[in-house]
């Protein structure tokens, strides 16, 4: 279970708002997604920061698909965007830059070789 707290300020429920407790959400692994989905095709990774612990800690999960969009925090999560690319090709994806977004932000597009 993850708190709300941990979205980053990224929520459908305020944390910071008068008397509000929050609330939890349960969480799963992308491994136990993947169980349930035949040909895993697109992952679309938009975390606010645990891009890069998806990666370190599910590798052959990731590998598992055949294209990952990708935003990159490196604000957040002290990772620079070349170490995370070069670790997600090292998987045997070819990835390309799609732009910068606010706080140095960067969306990713990696297709399998």
């Amino acid at each position: 279970m993850h708190s709300v707290r941990d979205s980053g300020g990224f929520s459908t429920v305020s944390s910071t708002s008068p008397g509000n407790e929050g609330c939890w959400v349960p969480a799963v692994s992308l491994e136990s997604l993947l169980s349930e989905v035949r040909s895993p095709y697109l992952l679309k990774v938009d975390c606010e920061g645990c891009e890069a612990d998806l990666v370190s800690r599910e590798p052959h999960a990731v590998e598992a698909f055949k294209y990952i969009i990708l935003k990159s925090h490196p604000h957040v999560t002290g990772i620079p965007h070349e170490r995370l690319i070069s670790s997600i090709e090292g998987l045997g994806f070819t990835c390309r830059r799609l732009g910068v977004t606010v706080s140095d932000a960067t969306t990713f597009y990696c297709t399998k070789r």
